[in-house]
């Protein structure tokens, strides 16, 4: 019995120990992915703003361009309306809801939402580098689409009874208007996708830096990230 009652005694001793080692062990590995994140992506946002701050820039810029998008629909509809659902509502949206549920305390909703955003961030990205290229490419080779462009933010278009010297005024207000177009799409182009890619990246930095260690705060779990 005495024997039995030793061996008992050490068996309930090292599940003791173990049960304590395994939660040094979570708590070291919690421990550790905290001290990991932060190490990725750009310090400051424009080389300014401090990261825990960047997330509320970027959404406030996302917002003023989805206002700018709505004044875009009373020029060109289909365009316009078409952007707005397509990314800007999207975007915008998913920022105010990330930033709504983080004011109320609601981490795991932030961090599901701020997901969504960075998604569609990345999907408008993408496709304004590839549709941004190919645009460039047919403007600078043919007409139509930079004469559409002249007429509906320009207001550049011929009746058809105008005289000769009304003609021969719309050809050179035509032909100045599309290389207005050209000249500032090359321009834009590369700078756009460039800062499209630093906001891209300090959002991915701000969840490496800020969001993930909110969240494992919160749910004291990081194995659900």
């Amino acid at each position: 019995l005495y024997k039995a009652s030793k061996m008992n005694g050490e068996y309930k001793k090292e599940t003791l120990n173990n049960s304590y080692s395994d939660v040094d062990k979570n708590e070291h590995d919690t421990d550790a992915f905290v001290k990991s994140s932060g190490q990725h992506g750009p310090k400051k946002f424009c080389f300014k703003v401090e990261i825990e701050k960047s997330f509320g820039i970027i959404g406030a810029i996302e917002v003023i361009f989805a206002v700018l998008q709505l004044l875009n629909i009373f020029i060109s509809l289909r365009v316009g309306l078409t952007l707005f659902l397509v990314f800007n509502l999207p975007l915008m949206g998913s920022w105010l809801m990330s930033q709504k549920l983080k004011r109320e305390g609601n981490t795991q909703g932030s961090y599901k939402w701020n997901t969504i955003f960075m998604s569609v961030f990345s999907v408008r990205l993408l496709l304004f580098i590839i549709f941004g290229f190919i645009f460039l490419i047919v403007a600078n080779n043919e007409n139509s689409t930079t004469d559409f462009l002249c007429h509906r933010y320009y207001g550049i278009e011929l009746e058809g009874d105008e005289s000769v010297q009304e003609k021969s005024e719309f050809e050179v207000e035509i032909e100045e208007c599309r290389t207005q177009i050209r000249v500032f799409g090359f321009l834009a182009y590369v700078p756009l996708i460039i800062f499209q890619f630093h906001c891209l990246l300090t959002l991915y930095a701000y969840r490496d830096q800020v969001e993930n260690k909110l969240y494992v705060d919160a749910v004291n779990d990081e194995e659900d990230i």
